[in-house]
């Protein structure tokens, strides 16, 4: 049994506000090619995509990076994706998120599944911590990521690392 399964990942969450999250599966990657290809530069550079060109090296460059992901969807209609890496299994994990779609940004999407995703962790037991990673010149990222309860543990010359822990 994979993983994600084992430790209650569900194939969908409900973010509130017409946000649904679905587990990026065999199923969708061809949804989630399609986000990345009509992604600006900025946002593809930052997830580290940007040299992909094919749906095999996404697909491949994917698998390899994220224990397990969701697409974020905005009514029906794919806007982002968050995917967790490092997991450990009922400890910790990073989580990255994207919002692809320019006018879904600064509409508190990333902030409702940020919350989502921390009460479903926390109720289910999936880790008792989140990380996430920060370019240090993402001023804009970094003051997302405080304003949802995250706090700067490390630093290094060109990253942040952040943490939110469940009481």
């Amino acid at each position: 049994m994979p993983a994600f399964k084992a430790w209650k990942i569900p194939k969908r969450l409900d973010a509130g506000n017409d946000i649904k999250l679905d587990l990026l599966t065999i199923t969708r990657w061809r949804v989630f090619y399609s986000l990345l290809k009509n992604s600006d530069t900025s946002v593809l550079n930052k997830l580290g995509f940007a040299r992909c060109g094919s749906i095999l090296q996404i697909l491949l460059l994917s698998i390899r990076l994220f224990s397990w992901a969701y697409i974020i969807k905005q009514g029906q209609i794919p806007i982002g994706i968050v995917g967790a890496y490092q997991w450990q299994p009922g400890v910790h994990l990073f989580l990255t998120l994207a919002i692809f779609n320019k006018a879904s940004r600064n509409r508190g999407v990333g902030s409702s599944v940020v919350k989502a995703l921390a009460q479903h962790f926390k109720k289910s037991g999936v880790c008792r911590r989140m990380f996430v990673e920060v370019k240090r010149d993402n001023k804009e990222g970094l003051l997302f990521w405080k304003k949802n309860g995250f706090c700067l543990v490390s630093e290094t010359c060109s990253t942040l690392i952040l943490i939110k822990e469940f009481k």
